[in-house]
């Protein structure tokens, strides 16, 4: 998902036409967090309006190619200098420890599993998500595909001892909405790293070796794509600390909505 928030981003970069002519209108969000009802918002009501529903495979080296197109040279080192301009660290969220680290939450790690479009029925053009007592799922369409993703505590791996037996395990006791069928298909595993790294020395960092957000918080894309907008401005380093604390409020506070006592929730309240 991209959302609504990333508008203003794609605009002051050039990149929103050749984005939206590929993403997928979000219309809603359908979410039972809070209640033991489905709750359906209207995507015009989110900041920003609504948001589009994107696939990474072509989302990603879409970017590469307009961040190119704009006079971005790639260099296969960080000891290489470029030509011309200033060097910028956008490696992800792999990239080593540099200067200032703060933790903004627990480490997560996020299964995808990608279907046929229509799998997931009655989705359409919204989001899905869902808490449950380890971690919480979430379903998106985007007319060729459907991506289901389950994110959970990465001890969740160890305990079923491996990825395959910890996916068929969570799959059977997933909502209601989730096809039995997808206990076949094997899920991509993403680490999710929550934190600000701003670095007090080498290149700036954008993105997420800048600042890393648990996608519970929501905003993960339009924030990278800011930071790619605003690394030489001199309030930077304040502007990141800025994000680095609303996203941790944001985190708590989704975490302390949710009915569930267990390990995975309580762990996210006590950041």
């Amino acid at each position: 998902m991209l959302s609504g928030r990333a508008t203003a981003a794609l605009v002051a970069l050039g990149w929103y036409d050749d984005i939206v002519a590929r993403a997928r209108p979000c219309d809603a969000i359908l979410s039972r967090w809070a209640s033991p009802e489905y709750v359906e918002r209207t995507a015009l009501l989110e900041p920003g309006g609504h948001g589009w529903i994107i696939d990474r495979s072509w989302f990603d080296p879409l970017v590469r190619r307009l961040a190119v197109r704009d006079g971005v040279t790639r260099v296969a080192t960080s000891t290489q200098a470029p030509s011309t301009g200033r060097r910028v660290l956008a490696t992800g969220k792999h990239a080593p420890p540099d200067g200032m680290r703060r933790v903004l939450g627990p480490d997560r790690v996020a299964l995808t599993a990608a279907g046929p479009t229509g799998a997931v029925r009655g989705l359409g053009h919204r989001l899905t998500v869902e808490a449950v007592a380890a971690g919480w799922w979430s379903a998106v369409d985007d007319g060729v595909h459907v991506a289901v993703t389950y994110v959970t505590d990465p001890v969740v791996l160890r305990r079923h001892g491996g990825l395959d037996q910890a996916w068929r395990a969570v799959v059977r006791a997933a909502p209601g909405w989730l096809p039995a069928d997808f206990r076949a298909i094997r899920p991509r595993v993403r680490p999710i790293r929550n934190r600000l790294q701003a670095g007090l020395a080498g290149p700036v960092r954008v993105g997420d070796c800048a600042l890393s957000v648990d996608p519970l918080s929501g905003h993960g894309l339009a924030l990278a794509l800011e930071t790619g907008l605003r690394w030489h401005d001199s309030d930077y380093p304040a502007w990141l600390a800025e994000q680095a604390d609303r996203h941790a409020d944001d985190g708590l506070a989704a975490h302390a909505a949710v009915p569930y006592e267990t390990d995975y929730w309580q762990a996210g309240r006590s950041c």
